[in-house]
């Protein structure tokens, strides 16, 4: 966590929503199982990120405190957004460049790959289990030696 506060703040923020979210949807198996353990694992893991990200955490509190920033100009966001279905006709045309022009209707997009992906991730995820739905994309499940 230390490291991605130190390269992007916003995907930090990102990460904790994920984190929070993931701790609601299996809270039943944390109050089920060993919850003193798992509550005394968070907090070290927690002062553990907070000590390493400090470098990042202190010099940004203190700017925040004692800098005086002007706020930037607004920006309409959705003025330069695409429709869905220019999205989409851009994915199937391969066009990785998008909107170049400012003029034409297409859109930036990750190109054919990336709606492949989004179609194939859709139909595997669509077959895992409702209880292992979280487990397999969040954790990695450990094999036990035989």
């Amino acid at each position: 966590m230390a490291l991605t506060m130190l390269t992007h703040v916003l995907s930090t923020y990102i990460d904790i929503l994920f984190c929070l979210i993931i701790g609601m949807l299996s809270i039943k198996t944390i109050l089920n199982n060993n919850f003193i353990g798992r509550v005394f694992s968070l907090l070290k893991a927690v002062v553990t990120s907070f000590c390493a990200s400090a470098i990042f955490i202190l010099p940004f509190v203190e700017q925040e405190y004692t800098g005086i920033f002007s706020q930037p100009a607004p920006m309409k966001v959705s003025f330069y957004a695409s429709p869905l279905f220019n999205v989409v006709k851009s994915m199937l045309n391969n066009n990785l460049f998008g909107n170049y022009n400012w003029g034409g209707d297409e859109a930036f997009t990750v190109g054919f790959i990336g709606l492949v992906v989004l179609v194939v991730g859709g139909i595997v995820f669509s077959h895992f289990s409702k209880l292992g739905e979280c487990q397999e994309c969040c954790v990695k499940k450990e094999t036990s030696p035989a």
